[in-house]
């Protein structure tokens, strides 16, 4: 909290005072905070200082986790996978189709940086010039290996996070992919659910029960 008193009054004075030193330094920076937090809660908790919450909450850059941007993992997988290469002065290597498959079923509790050094130790370690990732769910302690029918959509080794699952978000991704799936036909895509065209609306529309 002494912290926080300090920060707010260089946000506020735009000074800073060396450490050591006694004369204050005239400072124009951007200032950006990040965390995976909820400071609503810490500012009610009493753990973080509600004036210095109000004054830096001016923009707000919401970023989900990797898991809940399954349509983003294969691209970003491709783009550091070419970064790593480079790197490591070797030639591309490819990401097969079973590759991705493991890649979209595995929850990266981790999320990027979890990915990136997935992807680094498979590019130096697997022989070839394919990316298979056959140890991706046996390497880790969080997602055991489970048998699962591939016809059944359930990702059985998808871990709850511990902040809590919006199941109003999930139920709103599965409508965005089965219009995605229908080129954007309601009815179609309704008929893929199996509900009716006038939920699919209603839940896409946001208001629905939570």
């Amino acid at each position: 909290m002494t912290l926080q008193a300090k920060l707010l009054s260089t946000i506020e004075d735009h000074k800073v005072r060396r450490l050591g030193g006694n004369k204050p330094i005239k400072i124009n920076v951007r200032l950006i905070g990040a965390t995976n937090r909820d400071l609503k809660d810490l500012v009610a908790a009493g753990q973080f200082r509600e004036d210095l919450y109000h004054r830096m909450d001016l923009y707000r850059i919401h970023i989900p986790p990797l898991r809940e941007r399954a349509e983003e993992i294969i691209t970003l997988a491709e783009l550091l996978t070419a970064r790593v290469c480079r790197r490591h002065r070797l030639p591309l290597k490819k990401i097969t189709e079973p590759g991705k498959k493991r890649l979209l079923a595995y929850p990266w509790p981790g999320n990027v940086r979890e990915l990136s050094h997935e992807l680094e130790r498979a590019i130096v370690f697997e022989e070839g010039q394919k990316l298979d990732f056959d140890t991706l769910q046996r390497s880790s302690v969080a997602a055991p290996v489970l048998a699962q029918d591939d016809s059944d959509w359930f990702n059985e080794r998808f871990i709850f996070p511990e902040q809590g699952f919006s199941l109003k978000q999930a139920i709103k991704r599965l409508i965005q992919h089965a219009l995605k799936q229908a080129n954007g036909n309601v009815s179609a895509s309704a008929r893929l659910l199996g509900v009716s065209r006038d939920y699919v609306r209603y839940r896409w529309d946001e208001r629905g029960p939570e």
